[in-house]
């Protein structure tokens, strides 16, 4: 019943008729407006500027609400409204006084934003702004930005991590504070906005492993309240918002599922569901690889998830039926993928051929992977996978496809160096390619898995099986060390 009340957001028939009482930009576009002040649902859902008679024009969240706190923003009609044009709110404190603020600003405007989603996502995830609108109306998710600016800059500016936490640890008080009030709803757009930053940072940090789980799992407890805020209406939702929110908890969960020493728990049936009722924009032949984050079906990622964590339990507790079961989906997701890309990754809806074979990388590590867990693995046909990877990393060159602090090959390539222990030529491949993610994204964990990666090529022990030292033996051995201070 749920499930049915859910999937009827989808379906709610747009507005298509003129309208003579709505706000202006519904007149201009023609469309009826439903009349929601200050923001409309059409403005809102647009990321348009609402404008009424009588009024300025006002900033737009994703998704607006059927009661507005006081204190809306008002800003000019750029989407994307610079510092000099805001007018900030009477409950906001204006966090860009400083020139300091507003370099950050700017720099995440111009160098971090784009970061923040694939190089080929539609163009709506460029120009909608949502972080940017919610970061002016609401000073704690400002700092949530600020932050991720400076821990961005920190990669080449040392000193900028101290900024970075001054701004982090605001934005972590305030919301604390908030929370013991009993502020909050729980579904507020600009507390998942501020969620998402704050993993992002702490991936970028990664020396507080704890953090990135609790808040990827919050983000998916917070994405299930904002479900049934949908289905009581209580908020309109952005279908491209609730899309990118969504494949960002997926995405940053399976980039750090092999890194994580207990594994996150984050409900697969919520971001399933949402995945499902928010598509992205575009025809059915190119909405996948127009995504904002995964570029595939979202199976692949829930696969890379599942694996890591049959992979780092202990032989004992894993079962030989679960491994079959994840082997058998991912023959069925291979087989499909394989079908749409058969002419070596040269698919027609995907404007970069090189992404395409990155996610062939992925099932590179998935296949390796599995084949061990499954008892099936046979050296020879494990070192046959290796080289077929590396060939395929030699294909791609220098090409990196980054999200912000966890490029989107770290995983597949963990498990591929792991597994060319031994095979020196095949390490030396995976070694370069390392080096050119860490000058795309040289976050803390992308430097803990190049570090991972040393201590399996170098741990001495019984066999030479890089699979079996990053899984299980000396795993606590390799781990401990690797942490970068």
């Amino acid at each position: 019943m749920q499930e049915a009340s859910l999937r009827s957001v989808r379906r709610r028939p747009s507005a298509r008729l003129r309208t003579k009482t709505g706000c202006f930009k519904c007149r201009e576009r023609r469309k009826k407006c439903d009349e929601l002040r200050p923001v409309c649902s059409g403005c809102s859902r647009n990321g348009l500027s609402c404008r009424w008679p009588g009024t300025q024009s006002t900033s737009t969240s994703p998704n607006s609400t059927r009661s507005r706190s006081p204190g809306s923003l008002v800003t000019t009609s750029s989407r994307c409204p610079s510092p000099e044009n805001v007018l900030f709110d009477k409950w906001g404190v204006d966090a860009l006084q400083s020139p300091r603020a507003c370099k950050l600003f700017e720099y995440y405007r111009s160098a971090v934003q784009p970061h923040l989603i694939r190089s080929h996502a539609h163009p709506i995830y460029f120009s909608s702004g949502w972080f940017i609108h919610g970061a002016l109306q609401h000073s704690v998710l400002m700092d949530a930005l600020l932050a991720c600016s400076a821990v961005h800059l920190s990669c080449f500016y040392p000193e900028y991590r101290l900024t970075a936490i001054e701004f982090y640890s605001q934005a972590v008080s305030t919301t604390r504070e908030q929370l013991e009030k009993k502020r909050l709803k729980g579904t507020e757009d600009w507390l998942i906005m501020l969620l998402v930053l704050a993993y992002l940072v702490e991936i970028w940090f990664f020396d507080d492993l704890r953090s990135i789980k609790r808040h990827l799992e919050a983000a998916s407890h917070i994405l299930h309240s904002r479900q049934l805020s949908f289905q009581r209406q209580e908020l309109i939702p952005d279908h491209s918002f609730e899309r990118l929110i969504a494949e960002s908890i997926l995405y940053n969960t399976s980039a750090v599922a092999m890194l994580m020493p207990e594994s996150c728990d984050i409900s697969f049936s919520v971001v399933s569901t949402h995945l499902d009722l928010f598509s992205s924009p575009g025809n059915q032949s190119n909405r996948l690889c127009e995504s904002p984050l995964l570029g595939v079906s979202p199976e692949l990622y829930f696969l890379v998830v599942e694996v890591s964590r049959l992979g780092l339990q202990a032989p004992s507790e894993r079962g030989l039926e679960a491994a079959n079961k994840l082997a058998a989906r991912f023959s069925t997701w291979r087989e499909n993928f394989m079908l749409e890309n058969n002419d070596g990754g040269n698919n027609n809806n995907n404007p970069d051929p090189k992404f395409i074979l990155g996610i062939r990388l992925y099932i590179f590590a998935i296949e390796l992977l599995l084949s061990k867990l499954t008892e099936r693995r046979q050296s020879a046909y494990a070192q046959l996978l290796v080289v077929a990877a590396t060939e395929i990393i030699g294909k791609m060159g220098s090409y990196v496809e980054s999200a912000l602090c966890m490029d989107y090959y770290v995983w597949p390539l963990l498990i591929i160096g792991s597994a060319a222990k031994g095979q020196e030529e095949c390490v030396d491949v995976v070694r370069r390619k390392m080096e050119d993610v860490m000058r795309t994204a040289g976050s803390g964990g992308v430097k803990m898995v190049i570090n991972l990666l040393g201590r399996v090529w170098d741990f001495e022990g019984e066999g030479d099986d890089g699979l079996e030292v990053l899984l299980r033996t000396g795993r606590q051995d390799i781990l401990r060390p690797s942490m970068p201070s």
